[in-house]
């Protein structure tokens, strides 16, 4: 079996996007991103990657010259369909999950000139900057913990007992920061506490989120909001009742704001571990609920969940051009190797019958 996969990882490399695009033809591919800035803030910087306002405008002149751009209507809305007949080339949609400011002032301004449609997924209780999402929480700490020395780090602020951790460096305390999640918002406010990280100070004078004003300025422009949960937990570490209240919770608050009577969600994360059926039965009981968004590259899925390649990973070394053609081989490739291995398990069980 190890054969098989080494001999599987060396085909796929070895096979050129165009020929996966043959192979495996998919109509319509989505890209989701979190962050264009020249400089991101201390807020993200130490959470991924981000592509510069140039970088993206590259990716989108990609996309324009090989898909289609069709409206949030056209591929999602009951208008969907006849407008694309005919169409040769593969439709594809932008995304950007999160709310952060820059979809405002950055990203909305490059998309017009290009005249690209795209959805915005805000994590609702920072809409107008009234709460911070717990991962920038983390970053902001992170920042702070750079600027310190390491044996103050270690031994004088006290923050492996914070993080109930054995970690004795400023890289084993910072990992262990990177890997707390939205329950352990509490012991992330105390770590604040211990670095004098001021996170309300830092809502009110950078205001890193989306203001409902800001918000409608976007739908003016032609774009579509979406949500995508109360407080970007993982929503497969939850219970049934949790994740009903994330989702339907920023559903409703996205309606108040757009006046939508259907709104898209997206997972924080992934959607991995949440049972379809579990969501076709949400959308079912509250129609409020739109078309579901999930983070599986091209991955088939159920016909109301629309995967999406990330793109927020710059090209290395600064180089020009863009990384579109290379994220789409690392989506084609991870489905096509999932493809030989369910193949190879499928021959070994009838084998063995």
């Amino acid at each position: 079996m190890r054969g098989l996969g080494i001999l599987a990882s060396a085909i796929s490399d070895a096979i050129p996007l165009p020929a996966y695009r043959r192979m495996i033809p998919r109509g319509l591919v989505g890209f989701v991103y979190h962050l264009v800035s020249q400089r991101p803030g201390p807020h993200v910087r130490h959470l991924y990657s981000s592509k510069t306002p140039e970088m993206f405008e590259r990716d989108l002149f990609y996309l324009s010259e090989n898909f289609v751009l069709p409206s949030y209507n056209q591929l999602f809305g009951r208008t969907r369909g006849p407008r694309l007949a005919g169409e040769k080339r593969a439709a594809a949609f932008v995304t950007f999950d999160d709310g952060l400011a820059e979809c405002s002032s950055v990203v909305g301004p490059i998309l017009v000139k290009h005249r690209v449609p795209c959805i915005f997924f805000l994590v609702t209780e920072c809409i107008d900057n009234r709460y911070m999402m717990y991962r920038h929480k983390v970053s902001l700490c992170i920042s702070k913990m750079m600027e310190m020395s390491e044996p103050y780090l270690t031994s004088g602020v006290g923050l492996s007992s914070i993080l109930m951790s054995a970690a004795d460096t400023k890289a084993d305390l910072i990992n262990t920061m990177l890997s707390l999640k939205e329950k352990d918002s509490a012991r992330i406010d105390r770590v604040c506490e211990a670095l004098e990280v001021d996170y309300k100070i830092y809502l009110e004078n950078n205001k890193p989120y989306l203001t409902q004003s800001q918000i409608k300025a976007l739908l003016r422009s032609g774009f579509k909001i979406g949500a995508h949960t109360r407080r970007h937990p993982l929503l497969a570490g939850l219970t049934a009742e949790e994740i009903e209240a994330e989702i339907v919770g920023s559903c409703n608050e996205v309606r108040d704001i757009s006046g939508d009577n259907e709104v898209p969600f997206a997972f924080p994360f992934s959607g991995a571990g949440v049972e379809r059926a579990f969501l076709q039965y949400l959308r079912q009981k509250h129609p409020v609920i739109g078309p579901v968004f999930d983070t599986g590259g091209i991955a088939v899925d159920a016909s109301f969940v629309f995967n999406r390649v990330t793109a927020d990973r710059p090209l290395n070394n600064g180089a020009l051009g863009t990384n579109i053609p290379d994220l789409l081989h690392e989506a084609y490739r991870s489905t096509f190797v999932a493809g030989l291995r369910g193949m190879v398990q499928g021959s070994s069980r009838t084998r063995g019958a």
